[in-house]
């Protein structure tokens, strides 16, 4: 994979073993200034693990990880300076004003000031009730004051996984729009995991899907749905779905009759020959326009995402 001076996140050829088992097994990927990057993977894929490498929590075995040109391994607190992260609920003192929490986290920060701390409070747009105690917040106001906490030392790399937990749908596309905003304003490169794919289709520009510790896809949201969703009427389903996977590596489902699968639409006449050439009795074949998630669930066998 080749790497450009705005990269500002290099994950090269990574991997991850604990106990003797490979968890992660050499992946590659980078995220540019100004992208919005999604990052998907059912229960076990390596998701999680992944992101532990990147914000310091847990080291690769072999392989290298770089932020705005800094290793992680080699220089640590230096790479670090430029990431901000929120996992999962923000860590918040509940019985102190949302500005004394981001005041007392500044003076553990390099560099951050009163200035900072104000600038991103209207950023995320909290400016109204940063003086309230956060124990009155609600919980979409506690991820805002979480994301200032994550963006007030100015980070390049904002890491983000499960933002959207517990947000009602107001506050998912309150937060959706704030995060491109950034994104677009700061030129701020964010990695974001969650489990509501249709959010993810909705803010990212590009997105992985990891899977059984590798990454499967790592494309631009235009690039990556292009194909449809396939439905072939079938004769024998077990034995089309058994040949769709030998010959093509499709992973097709058997729904209502029919098998199912995502299928790039320049391939669909050879496999349709294909089928027939077999012996198989094709009746009907037809396409629905493919969503993200049912990319991610043709790809990964329909495991579920964490």
């Amino acid at each position: 994979m080749k790497f450009v001076e705005n990269d500002v996140l290099q994950i090269e050829n990574v991997t991850k073993t604990i106990k003797g088992k490979s968890i992660i097994k050499g992946i590659d990927f980078k995220i540019k200034a100004g992208e919005i990057f999604g990052f998907l993977g059912p229960n076990g894929a390596g998701k999680s693990t992944t992101l532990r490498m990147i914000v310091g929590l847990s080291k690769p075995t072999t392989g290298r990880i770089t932020i705005c040109g800094h290793s992680i391994r080699n220089n640590y607190i230096s790479a670090m300076q430029h990431v901000g992260c929120i996992i999962e609920n923000p860590d918040l003192y509940d019985y102190i004003s949302g500005y004394k929490n981001l005041e007392m986290l500044a003076a553990m920060s390099k560099g951050v000031h009163h200035d900072d701390i104000m600038e991103t409070v209207v950023n995320v747009g909290m400016e109204n009730r940063i003086y309230d105690k956060v124990s009155t917040y609600s919980l979409g106001m506690k991820q805002r004051l979480g994301l200032a906490q994550a963006l007030m030392h100015h980070p390049e790399l904002l890491v983000l996984d499960e933002p959207m937990n517990g947000l009602d749908p107001q506050g998912i596309y309150m937060f959706r729009t704030l995060i491109k905003r950034l994104a677009e304003k700061e030129q701020i490169a964010v990695l974001i995991s969650s489990h509501l794919i249709s959010e993810v289709q909705l803010l990212c520009d590009r997105v992985a899907i990891i899977n059984d510790g590798l990454i499967i896809k790592d494309m631009p949201i235009h690039e990556l749905i292009p194909s449809s969703e396939i439905s072939w009427e079938i004769v024998e389903l077990e034995k089309g779905q058994a040949f769709l996977a030998s010959r093509f590596n499709i992973a097709a489902l058997i729904v209502d009759g029919r098998l199912k699968a995502v299928v790039d639409l320049k391939e669909l006449a050879s496999i349709n020959a294909a089928l027939i050439a077999a012996g198989f009795e094709l009746k009907t074949v037809s396409s629905a326009h493919q969503s993200l998630e049912s990319l991610f669930l043709g790809l990964t066998g329909h495991q579920k995402i964490m």
